[in-house]
């Protein structure tokens, strides 16, 4: 199992304009960052479903004479469901208690153990 977490704004800014404009006829003044703070708590699939939805070979022929506009994109993303804060907090829940989450946990526990002693015995020889 691989735990993929939400894509944060910065992503989310990166999917739509890497989406949008690999076909030509999308203008380049298209605001992708707006799609992006208003598409957060949406997977990365959804987005990818949303933009072949609204991308049909028909529509791609009509962006020479009307272009794409957020509405679009947004009516067909309204009609998905996002991954709610209280789903994702409940999976977190979930995957900590599994083998695999403890196993993580004690990684990262022993992690955390390692930097804490390479940081005294780095303060210690500055000391001498």
């Amino acid at each position: 199992m691989i735990y993929i977490p939400r894509p944060d704004y910065a992503s989310l800014s990166y999917i739509w304009t890497e989406l949008l404009f690999s076909y030509p006829s999308v203008s380049r003044q298209f605001n992708c960052s707006t799609l992006a703070k208003l598409s957060d708590g949406y997977t990365v699939g959804t987005i990818l479903k949303v933009v072949r939805e609204v991308m049909t070979c028909k529509r791609v022929l009509q962006l020479r004479i009307q272009a794409l506009t957020h509405q679009e994109l947004l009516n067909v993303l309204s009609r998905h469901d996002p991954v709610y804060k209280e789903e994702e907090e409940a999976f977190e829940l979930w995957y900590a208690k599994t083998p695999l989450g403890r196993r993580k946990q004690r990684a990262y526990e022993l992690e955390q153990e390692l930097k804490q002693m390479e940081n005294a015995t780095a303060s210690m020889g500055k000391k001498k």
